[in-house]
């Protein structure tokens, strides 16, 4: 077999493998299913293994399946790159579909994408604003950016940035501020994120679950209850600076550290990134780590 031929039938069983079905791969290609199905068979008697189940409505990797499809997705990626690298920085092209949610995403994060757009204006980018748990390599994902911690996976994760976690109330809440965070009643603490509230000291550790009434991945709404009065939060800094500066909430327990909100730039593991993917994370680490904290 020659050269091209030994790349015949990889984009196929890549598109298969991400997109669930040969149906699916062949709509994404702009092909027949027969041809997808036609190049992913011949490719598997080529390699002597099987690399994907299949059945009428779907497709699954097998064992060896799953390793000779990162492998290719290193492949295709060299490929993309030695593209971007044949054109200059400023004429990156290609999608580049990234996932991110919450208030820092939508007030700092989203305007650096569009300028970045704006600096490249053959790239294509695809925003995606939620919070769910985004799949991928599944969904064709090429960078999220979420909060920790994270779970263990063989997933890129590149510290972006972090905040400190503050804790606040009202002043009205408390007649005598809590002196140690024993004092704090979890049933009139809010939580954000589902995270446990963490304290430590000087070698003295404290944590519990919230309780409280109000439990939200919005610290907008966690920060107007407090001001409200009813009751304590815990959230990154960039919330309730505006009110700590009115008096409209006062930080408690200051002696005590109450950790950290880190956010993270994930990314399925290449050999080689797209050039187009790497100037991104580069330009998003650049701009973040200098530019200003700002105040979901």
């Amino acid at each position: 077999m020659d050269k091209l031929g030994k790349l015949r039938g990889i984009i196929e069983f890549v598109a298969a493998a991400e997109a669930g079905s040969f149906s699916a791969a062949a709509r994404q290609l702009g092909v027949s299913v027969a041809h997808v199905s036609r190049r992913v068979a011949d490719l598997e008697k080529d390699l002597g293994v099987q690399l994907l189940k299949r059945n009428t409505r779907s497709s699954a990797l097998t064992e060896q399946g799953r390793a000779f499809h990162q492998s290719c997705r290193n492949i295709l990626g060299a490929l993309e790159e030695a593209r971007d690298s044949a054109r200059s920085a400023r004429q990156l092209r290609g999608r580049i579909r990234v996932s991110t949610g919450g208030y820092y995403a939508e007030t700092v994060l989203a305007p650096l994408l569009g300028e970045f757009a704006a600096l490249h204006p053959g790239i294509s980018l695809e925003l995606e604003m939620t919070l769910r748990l985004v799949r991928l390599v599944e969904e064709d994902v090429d960078l999220v950016v979420r909060t920790g911690p994270l779970e263990p996976s063989s997933l890129v994760a590149r510290r972006l940035i972090s905040f400190p976690l503050l804790t606040l109330a009202s002043p009205t809440l408390y007649t005598t501020p809590p002196a140690h965070p024993r004092e704090l009643d979890p049933r009139a603490c809010f939580g954000l994120h589902d995270r446990s509230y963490l304290f430590h000291r000087a070698g003295e550790q404290l944590t519990f679950r919230p309780e409280g009434r109000i439990k939200s991945n919005s610290g907008t709404l966690l920060v107007r209850a407090a001001v409200a009065g009813a009751g304590v939060i815990q959230v990154p800094s960039y919330f309730g600076e505006e009110e700590v500066a009115a008096g409209r909430l006062v930080p408690l327990l200051p002696e005590w550290s109450a950790g950290e909100m880190e956010f993270f730039l994930i990314y399925p593991e290449q050999q080689h990134l797209p050039a187009r993917l790497r100037a991104l994370i580069d330009f998003l680490l650049d701009r973040v780590r200098t530019a200003p904290p700002s105040g979901d």
